[in-house]
């Protein structure tokens, strides 16, 4: 049974009348990959069934912890007349070949954050789009953060207007997130693999929230880079700073450091109307100089994020209940690979600014 036969059956997928839900396989079983197997346990409607992995260490460790899961070196090895989708979870540099082979095979397929690195990236992916039965979803977990979530509604709630917004975002870590040790764990700092340093892999969180929370989509872009004056990571960025503008007038600024003294994700938005901030799970709401404060656990140092998947796997159920041609998250992927890629060119040109 395949993906379109799924989708042009009556009703939901998750609860087709007894029938078998979406059988997927994972492509990288590395560190976020645990965070998706977390999600996919809790939404009814999805199994995974195979698992993808170059490194060897990585697929025994695949067989001792999935018993019964097909493990397999090669994505060529796949039983794809079994499948209805594969989910993405490899770095950066593997992901446009992956997403090819999916929709190849007129498989949905899942990818993780940055999805491409560049604008050719992308001019090959819309050939392979127009040539499939199948379609793509870029996995945006921030967005299901409950602390997140809960100021995003924090912003409509008090009236926050796009074009009265003036954002301040800081993504504080004290050295790159390591991959597992079976695989080369600084691959966050090989160009080659991950394709940058922090502005390629926290920046796209930051770019699709701030137009989540704005509510539209940036036009230009402004970046200034700090690298390493020697040793091995001289060629990947540490530090960044982005100033993004909206058409509406809304102004969200960035800060990415791999060199803080301490951990901290933090999102701040203001305007004539008061302020919300959020400090990991800490959200803080003043309108109208009443200051309201409450706690949300939400994980911010759990690297695999495996509590925001649930929210991630039930906007796919429901992209597939709807055939699966939504262009709201693929266009949102596709501008957030133009600012980073614009971003770079500003920081090479001494922060000017860019149209995205």
């Amino acid at each position: 049974m395949g993906f379109r036969q799924l989708v042009e059956e009556p009703g939901p997928v998750g609860a087709r009348q007894g029938k078998p839900g979406l059988r997927g396989a994972l492509i990288g079983y590395g560190t976020i990959a645990e965070g998706h197997l977390t999600g996919i346990s809790r939404t009814d409607g999805l199994e995974i069934t195979a698992v993808v992995d170059v490194s060897p260490a990585r697929r025994a460790a695949a067989r001792r912890e999935l018993p019964g899961i097909r493990v397999l070196a090669d994505l060529d090895e796949l039983p794809v007349g079994e499948l209805d989708f594969i989910d993405l979870c490899t770095p950066p540099h593997a992901h446009l070949d992956g997403i090819r082979f999916g929709l190849r095979h007129d498989l949905a397929v899942l990818c993780e954050k940055p999805l491409l690195l560049d604008r050719r990236e992308l001019e090959a992916l819309e050939l392979a789009e127009k040539a499939s039965r199948g379609f793509l979803f870029p996995c945006h977990n921030y967005r299901f953060a409950p602390s997140v979530i809960a100021m995003k509604a924090a912003l409509e709630g008090c009236g926050a207007a796009d074009g009265d917004f003036r954002g301040h975002f800081r993504t504080l870590r004290t050295s790159h997130a390591r991959g597992t040790a079976d695989w080369r764990p600084d691959w966050r700092r090989e160009r080659s693999v991950g394709g940058g340093g922090i502005l390629r892999d926290h920046g796209p969180h930051s770019v699709y929230l701030a137009a989540h929370l704005v509510g539209s989509r940036p036009d230009r872009v402004r970046c200034d880079l700090r690298r390493p004056e020697g040793g091995p990571y001289a060629d990947t960025e540490e530090y960044a700073f982005l100033s993004l503008s909206f058409a509406s007038g809304a102004v969200v600024d960035f800060e990415l450091d791999w060199t803080a003294a301490g951990r901290q994700t933090s999102y701040l938005v203001s305007g004539s109307w008061g302020h919300v901030r959020l400090i990991d799970d800490d959200l803080e709401q003043c309108v109208d100089g009443t200051a309201r404060r409450s706690r949300l656990p939400s994980d911010f140092n759990d690297p695999r994020h495996g509590n925001w998947f649930k929210g991630v796997f039930e906007e796919f159920l429901a992209e597939v209940s709807e055939g699966g041609r939504s262009a709201r998250l693929r266009e949102d992927a596709a501008v957030t690979i133009r600012v980073i890629e614009a971003a770079y060119r500003s920081a090479a040109l001494g922060g000017r600014w860019f149209d995205v």
